[in-house]
């Protein structure tokens, strides 16, 4: 499901480009942590780009966009009409990675913006998506769906991680200082569960809605939690909110291969105090056999650069299904170590309300169909 808090594109700085070794037409232009391949000549460091992330879906009727369908199509329900477009995706071209696409600006903005605008944009970090009309893609939930309400900002800060090819290096190096756990990242849909303290009511939402618990998703999602005891650690425990991923058979192809249901926690937050808690300190043993894995060895000062990391994580596999590919890993933030109250202050608004940085192996997103 969509992350409303994604920036799926943005005006930002050519950092280097930098050659692929029997590419004459082609090179690898380096925009933060990420990097795509580009036309030879079309660009060089410093220049401005609108750099679209992977998962952004850009429709085939969008003349800007309509070469990319060449590459291959699918469908989304955008304003409750079916759209056919491109997805982006993560490949492997001569060699190398390529994430996501640079356009220069005068290819995707709207026409009359002075160039000058564009670098203010850059310094201000704007998401440009609905300017250039590219979104997140989404898939559709899976099976049926019924909602009750709106997802509801009180239970928890929706789920999302800034992605390492987002963190500049100075970013990376404060983290290492902070108190954190480090847990796996697993292939599935999001889902929030809580006792509401206002109303004593069992409550589950998407990224953006409130499932009803009799049908569709949301009776699969309740089945599964009922089932791992999340129902009576949430009872017992009114106001505390787990984030999980409900995995399983229809649910992002089931890379995972688990023959039933399964919901992995990952983080907790207490609606009373506004924060998050660490759930491997926290829960009964009853519980814990829901968490999702935890690397207790993983140690961020093992690696110097943000690139170092995504390389480790390309290798991953084995930690929750064996032999198969891991998603990647996620490091949530809890304290702010040994930084500075000024440090501590710029990382947890560098990470954003869930303090936390995922690093998503580009072999398993690779594979994405």
């Amino acid at each position: 499901m969509a992350n409303p808090d994604r920036k799926i594109a943005m005006v930002k700085r050519i950092d280097k480009i930098t050659p692929i070794e029997n590419a004459d037409r082609l090179e690898l232009a380096h925009v933060g942590g990420w990097q795509s391949v580009v036309a030879k000549g079309d660009f060089e460091p410093g220049d401005l780009c609108v750099f679209v992330e992977p998962d952004a879906f850009l429709p085939a009727d969008d003349e800007r966009y309509k070469s990319f369908s060449k590459r291959g199509t699918k469908e989304m329900t955008i304003n409750d009409k079916v759209v056919v477009g491109h997805v982006l995706r993560t490949s492997r071209l001569r060699g190398v990675w390529s994430q996501g696409v640079c356009f220069k600006p005068e290819e995707v903005m709207p026409s009359g913006i002075p160039h000058r605008r564009y670098a203010e944009m850059c310094d201000e970090k704007i998401d440009v998506g609905s300017l250039i009309n590219v979104r997140e893609y989404v898939s559709g939930i899976p099976m049926s769906a019924d909602f009750v309400g709106k997802y509801d900002n009180f239970v928890a800060p929706r789920t999302d991680a800034e992605r390492v090819q987002n963190v500049g290096t100075d970013t990376f190096d404060m983290l290492k200082k902070a108190d954190y756990y480090t847990s796996v990242k697993v292939d599935g849909t999001s889902i929030t569960l809580v006792v509401d303290p206002r109303d004593d009511e069992f409550k589950m939402f998407s990224h953006n809605n409130q499932f009803n618990l009799e049908h569709g998703i949301g009776k699969v999602a309740y089945e599964a939690a009922k089932r791992q005891g999340l129902d009576i650690f949430c009872a017992e425990n009114p106001g505390v909110t787990l984030q999980a991923e409900l995995c399983g058979p229809k649910i992002g192809g089931n890379r995972l291969r688990l023959k039933d249901y399964r919901l992995f926690v990952f983080s907790m937050w207490d609606i009373t105090s506004k924060r998050y808690l660490n759930p491997y300190d926290t829960y009964n043993h009853f519980v814990s056999e829901s968490l999702t894995p935890l690397l207790d060895w993983f140690d961020l000062d093992d690696y110097e650069l943000p690139d170092d990391l995504l390389d480790w994580v390309d290798g991953l596999r084995g930690c929750v299904t064996k032999d198969a590919l891991d998603e990647g890993i996620v490091v949530h933030v809890m304290g702010k170590g040994s930084l500075s109250e000024s440090d501590w202050f710029e990382l947890c608004n560098a990470l954003g309300p869930t303090h936390q940085m995922k690093a998503v192996s580009r072999k398993y997103l690779a594979k994405e169909k």
